[in-house]
């Protein structure tokens, strides 16, 4: 029987593969300052609210395509499972031709800490292996606005279609 996607799915997070190399801490200290803040009944409505975007890949591992922060964020805080809207089952593709839908749907970032593209070798295997980015958040958040802004950027997802001022 075909599967009907998009479905919901439970995660363990330990399990969770990451779709990008890096992730800003600053942000992960965010998230976690957020949940600790909640109480047990709105830490249970938040998980049940909050669905990771997922792939699943080959060997059927969960590839999350989004809130890499807040799933790091979670593990930190000692979180186990979460819930994840399952957008496509590539577990009976090779390895190879994964990672190129991964690339042609844009659901992989595979840029270092300075932007530069690396091999999809370079992703790690593990949500809480991300090279974390900790130094300079302030300038970088300026110089990513400035950058997101421009005309350079307009082919990327979430584009306002506004130069900077």
């Amino acid at each position: 029987m075909q599967r009907t996607y998009p479905m919901l799915i439970t995660l363990q997070l330990r399990r969770l593969r990451p779709t990008q190399i890096t992730v800003g801490m600053e942000e992960v200290a965010y998230k976690r300052q957020e949940w600790r803040q909640l109480g047990r009944k709105a830490r249970a409505a938040t998980l049940a609210a909050h669905w990771f975007p997922c792939i699943l890949g080959p060997g059927e591992v969960p590839y999350i395509v989004d809130h890499h922060h807040f799933g790091l964020a979670l593990m930190e805080e000692g979180v186990e499972q979460a819930s994840g809207v399952l957008l496509k089952d590539l577990s009976w593709v090779d390895v190879p031709a994964f990672w190129v839908v991964m690339d042609h749907h844009q659901w992989v970032h595979p840029y270092d800490r300075t932007g530069k593209r690396r091999d999809f070798k370079s992703i790690p295997k593990k949500l809480g292996a991300l090279d974390r980015v900790r130094h300079r958040f302030g300038s970088a958040l300026k110089r990513a606005e400035k950058m997101a802004h421009s005309a350079e950027a307009r082919y990327l997802p979430g584009w306002s279609g506004k130069d900077a001022v």
